[in-house]
């Protein structure tokens, strides 16, 4: 009590649901008897300031997760060991929510899960996605991208139309933004790998830019492994 408090951070939430981050000095003030009769706040802005800092922190991160996807492409020896080092490394290193990798059954039309981190609400659970485009299950972005062969992106998971089959279990494990990209083999879609982020907007141009080289990296992999697998044959 009648002491300074100089230049800590809070976080505020305006009122239309915005973050707003304050750095903030309050000093006492006192009359001649040394009693506190009213405070002095000084508040400075520093939201723009927070949000650099947190892109920054963000792009680090999914760097690191490229290199040691690009590592897990040198270090598996299969296909599957790809995928799993693949799903892992994307969460443990890109501070994503939770990722997985599907692959086409070819009887069904269904995307059939192969790999799969970061699942702690059991969001897969009897999942069902299609790469039928006149089903409700295959209009998403995971049977977009596969039917289409091009990366989809959702910003907004809850609220976007494309991902409504799923909006339930998204809102369950706090899916706020994703995105699938195609899995290819010898130039044809055999699946589609896919990540779920923990805030909207999460997927901005330069996610989109490490992913795409991501699956790009995969992709000669996978094309490697097939060949492989040809030539012992």
């Amino acid at each position: 009590m009648g002491v300074a408090k100089l230049f800590y951070e809070e976080q505020q939430t305006t009122k239309d649901g915005n973050a707003l981050w304050l750095r903030t000095s309050k000093v006492p003030l006192k009359d001649e008897d040394d009693h506190v009769v009213g405070i002095l706040g000084v508040y400075e802005d520093i939201t723009q300031q927070k949000l650099a800092e947190a892109k920054i922190k963000r792009l680090t991160q999914l760097y690191a997760m490229l290199s040691y996807c690009n590592q897990a492409i040198v270090r598996s020896g299969h296909q599957d060991e790809l995928f799993e080092r693949i799903c892992h490394d994307t969460v443990e290193f890109g501070s994503l929510k939770m990722a997985w990798i599907g692959l086409i059954d070819d009887a069904s039309q269904l995307i059939k899960p192969v790999a799969i981190h970061g699942d702690l609400n059991h969001y897969m659970a009897d999942v069902h996605i299609s790469i039928d485009a006149d089903s409700p299950f295959g209009k998403g972005p995971t049977g977009t991208a596969v039917r289409e062969n091009h990366p989809v992106w959702i910003q907004d998971f809850i609220n976007d139309p494309r991902t409504t089959a799923w909006h339930e279990r998204g809102e369950h494990s706090g899916w706020k933004a994703s995105a699938a990209l195609p899995i290819s083999c010898n130039g044809i879609s055999i699946g589609a790998f896919n990540i779920y982020a923990g805030e909207v907007n999460a997927i901005d141009h330069e996610v989109q830019t490490l992913l795409i080289e991501m699956a790009n990296d995969n992709r000669f992999a996978i094309d490697g492994f097939a060949s492989e697998e040809a030539r012992k044959t």
